[in-house]
């Protein structure tokens, strides 16, 4: 995991530090001297950090205002192991740590410190300034807010020198060093450091299981009907059906799925959220739909189930396809694991999206345009399929159909005037006789 530490250089070491406890964390230093630096820092890293950490929640919400996120940001908290981090860094260096002046965090927040440290509260001696919230990008309003956090702290001291001074403000931090007032400033603990780093970790690794979260996709191949001509024929029925699993298969191997066949006419992909999501362009190009709207008789119901478990994501797959077969068209629907659902997720190419009714619309089109029975159509259509070509001789398409020369000539020109087929040349057959016109078909 990549992190950029958007911090001052006081955080730095002890950060770099800590992270060495991470085998998966690589931290990059990126310092500023004043939290507004933070911004055209950030803008000058690449894109391919994991996180961006802040020093504190000052550069964190200036630059939030400014920059969207590309990736997880956090920042280490005002966290009262911080402020008795300072306090016991006072009490080694013998300043009286009963005699307080501090900003930023809570009465409250202060009280449970010096509990937790076993002193009795009623003893302390607290001066403690309001921390206010300011707009970041209102530069005039937090200059004189450092400035008077650093006349509180001066006052406290002038009064009595012996007074600790602990601040939360690295501004603040440094106008009472350039004056000579000794202070402590409450930066992350080591304690608070890895906690947060911990945090990070965690919560990539969370996105990145979400990511390769198991999706499972139920495709069932819809029946024809049974006044479908496909019906009439096992050889073609089966034909198309080989075709249908090719274009199946060839879908799988995109979104990396690995394929269950769980009855003769339905198929379980097992892929990930990331992969498939990728692959479809988060659903909006499902290219199975498309392949099989263009290139085949059969038509599809997918559900697509997402779950927080793989028997969960079946079961919403499977509620995805008792929606899809309500219509009339190759068609998704996507079942969430929270009960979200999308669709129907139609195919792209209108032109093709038909369903099996009384008859094969695709088929009875070309019938009713040209004027050619739709048995010889599904003939003709069944040779291009079983030979896998679009070119043939009028002879070939005879012998083929077992028609005679004259029957398939006639054919052949109903189905030309309409668009349906084209004589793209002429090839000599035998060594005797005109040559035979060779018909490119589009079905």
């Amino acid at each position: 995991m990549k992190i950029a530490l958007v911090a001052p250089i006081e955080i730095m070491d002890k950060a770099e530090e800590i992270s060495k406890e991470f085998n998966d964390i690589k931290l990059i230093k990126l310092i500023y001297n004043d939290y507004k630096d933070s911004l055209n820092l950030i803008k000058n890293i690449p894109d391919n950090y994991d996180a961006i950490l802040f020093g504190g929640l000052s550069a964190y919400s200036y630059c939030q205002q400014y920059l969207e996120k590309t990736c997880i940001w956090d920042y280490f908290p005002r966290h009262v192991m911080s402020f008795c981090n300072a306090l016991l860094s006072a009490s080694l260096l013998g300043y009286d740590i009963t005699n307080v002046s501090c900003d930023t965090y809570s009465y409250s927040l202060v009280k449970e410190a010096y509990t937790d440290l076993s002193f009795d509260f009623d003893n302390i001696k607290l001066s403690l300034i309001e921390d206010k919230p300011l707009r970041l990008d209102d530069e005039e309003a937090k200059i004189k807010y450092n400035q008077e956090v650093f006349e509180f702290h001066k006052n406290s001291f002038l009064k009595d020198n012996r007074t600790c001074i602990i601040t939360a403000l690295h501004t603040v931090s440094k106008m009472l060093k350039k004056n000579g007032i000794y202070c402590f400033t409450a930066y992350p603990s080591r304690a608070v450091i890895r906690e947060t780093l911990s945090k990070l970790y965690l919560k990539h690794q969370a996105i990145q299981n979400q990511k390769s979260k198991i999706v499972i996709l139920s495709i069932e191949i819809d029946l024809p009907s049974e006044y479908s001509v496909i019906s009439k024929d096992e050889y073609s029925y089966i034909h198309e059906k080989m075709e249908l699993l090719e274009m199946i298969y060839k879908f799988a191997q995109d979104i990396k799925a690995a394929v269950v066949e769980a009855s003769y006419n339905t198929f379980l992909l097992f892929s990930t959220k990331n992969v498939l999501e990728l692959e479809t362009d988060n659903f909006k190009n499902i290219s199975l739909l498309n392949e099989i709207s263009k290139n085949s008789l059969h038509t599809v119901s997918i559900g697509i189930g997402y779950g927080s478990t793989a028997q969960d994501a079946k079961y919403n797959a499977n509620l995805g396809v008792i929606k899809s077969k309500q219509y009339n068209k190759n068609s998704a629907y996507i079942v969430y694991e929270n009960n979200k659902i999308e669709g129907p997720i139609m195919a792209n190419n209108k032109n093709y999206e038909t369903k099996n009714n009384l008859i094969d619309k695709k088929l009875a089109l070309i019938s009713e345009t040209s004027g050619v029975s739709i048995n010889t159509v599904f003939t003709i259509y069944n040779i291009i399929s079983k030979y896998k070509k679009t070119h043939f001789t009028s002879k070939e398409l005879s012998e083929a159909c077992n028609l005679s020369t004259r029957n398939i000539n006639r054919i052949i020109t109903k189905l030309e005037i309409n668009g349906y087929c084209s004589i793209v040349g002429k090839k000599i057959v035998n060594n005797t006789g005109r040559p035979s016109r060779i018909i490119k078909f589009n079905f």
